[in-house]
């Protein structure tokens, strides 16, 4: 498998992971490193953001090194794509491969948490809630 194959799968798993497995290994720590669930919840809050922070500052640099690999101009600043005006006409391939894979990643992590949220153990409605009936 080459390298540039490599670092796509890293960017690919790293940012779903930057989502889903950074807080969730914070809140798994903070409860058990403190008996009430409001000092778990503070310890998961302050460890998950600096965490999540730093992640996705190694996912950038992965992210350079993908860009090197395949003979790219790696990205040294400027506006980025999101910043420039809807009227402004843009080139739709200069999303990078991380911003991509955070954007499509993100939305995936937040609808798996809306589904869990209406349909998982605390469901506010018993009839959508197929452990309680």
């Amino acid at each position: 498998m080459g390298r540039r194959v490599v670092t796509t799968l890293v960017i690919v798993i790293g940012s779903l992971l930057l989502w889903t497995a950074v807080p969730a290994g914070w809140l798994w720590l903070g409860h058990r490193l403190s008996g009430d669930p409001a000092t778990g919840n503070g310890i998961a809050l302050l460890g998950a953001v600096p965490s999540m922070v730093i992640w996705g500052w190694l996912l950038y640099r992965v992210q350079l090194v993908h860009d090197r690999l395949g003979g790219d101009t790696p990205y040294v600043g400027g506006r980025s794509g999101w910043l420039k005006s809807l009227s402004a006409e843009r080139d739709p391939s200069s999303a990078t491969l991380l911003e991509r894979s955070l954007v499509v990643s993100a939305i995936l992590a937040m609808s798996a948490f809306a589904l869990w949220l209406l349909l998982g153990p605390a469901a506010p409605w018993p009839s959508l809630n197929p452990v309680a009936r």
